[in-house]
C-alpha cells in the first residue's frame, strides 16, 4: 500500500529503516502508540498479520487525524494472519467531497507477499501454513522460491532473530499477546543498498518509550 512512486523509491532507497509488528489481536492502542514512537522514522511499515483490522484503523485515523498522519510510513505491507479475514473494508485515501469514489474499498489481503527495499527484496508471511513449530525449513525453502534471502514472518507470538548462511530470519513478536515468557514486542530493520546484508533490532514494547530486547532462546522450544 503506497503511491506508486513511493513504492519505486523505497526499493532505490540508499539506506531505509522498515518498522515491523505482527499480531496485535486488537490491540490498535498498541500499534497506534508504536506508530506514534517509530512511524515517522520508517521509510515503511510491514505487518506480519493477525490485527488487519487494527491496521486498518490506525490507516483511518490517519486519514482523518492530520497530526497522526505524519506517523505513518509512506509505504505499508501486510499479511493476512489466520484470525484475519481475507479481505477488509478500507477507508479510500483518494476520497474527497469533489471526488466521490467509494469511501471504503474492499482490500485483498494476500497470504503471502515481496516488498522490495534498497534493491533487497523482501518475503512476508504470516507463517501458519508453514508448521512453524517444527521449524523455519519450509519458510527458508519458499522464501528462496521466490527470489529472496529475507523472510519476516509472525503467527508463533515469540520473537525470533536468525542470521543464517544465506537466509535472513525475523519474527517481530507479538505486540500484545506474546509467548514463552516474552513482553510484547516488535521490531526495525536497517537497509543499506552499499552492503548486502540486514540488520535487525528487536524491540519491548513499552507505551511511554520502548527499548530493546534480546530474546534468549529458540521460539520453538515449548
Amino acid at each position: 500500500m503506497g503511491s506508486k512512486e513511493a513504492i519505486k523509491e523505497l526499493g532505490e532507497k540508499e539506506e531505509a529503516s522498515v518498522l515491523v509488528i505482527s499480531d496485535s489481536h486488537g490491540a490498535t492502542l498498541n500499534m497506534e502508540l508504536i506508530l506514534r514512537e517509530h512511524g515517522k522514522k520508517s521509510d515503511a511499515l510491514i505487518f506480519c498479520g493477525d490485527g488487519i483490522s487494527d491496521l486498518a484503523s490506525c490507516i483511518e485515523l490517519a486519514l482523518n487525524d492530520k497530526s497522526f498522519s505524519q506517523y505513518i510510513p509512506p509505504v505499508i505491507a501486510f499479511v493476512e494472519g489466520n484470525n484475519d479475514y481475507d479481505r477488509y473494508p478500507m477507508q479510500n485515501p483518494l476520497w474527497t467531497e469533489k471526488n466521490k469514489k467509494d469511501f471504503y474499498q474492499d482490500v485483498k489481503i494476500p497470504i503471502m507477499q515481496t516488498l522490495e527495499v534498497c534493491s533487497q527484496k523482501i518475503f512476508i508471511t504470516h507463517g501458519h501454513r508453514f508448521s512453524l513449530f517444527s521449524g523455519t525449513q519450509e519458510i527458508e525453502y519458499t522464501a528462496q522460491n521466490w527470489g529472496t534471502n529475507i523472510a519476516l514472518f509472525g503467527h508463533t507470538h515469540i520473537a525470533e532473530l536468525q542470521n543464517k548462511t544465506g537466509m535472513f530470519l525475523l519474527n517481530p513478536g507479538s505486540c500484545s499477546r506474546p509467548r514463552g515468557g516474552q513482553p510484547q514486542t516488535f521490531a526495525k530493520m536497517q537497509f543499506k543498498k552499499s552492503e548486502r546484508y540486514v540488520s535487525a533490532t528487536i524491540y519491548e514494547y513499552i507505551p511511554t518509550s520502548s527499548r530493546p530486547y534480546t530474546p534468549q532462546y529458540s521460539p520453538h522450544w515449548f
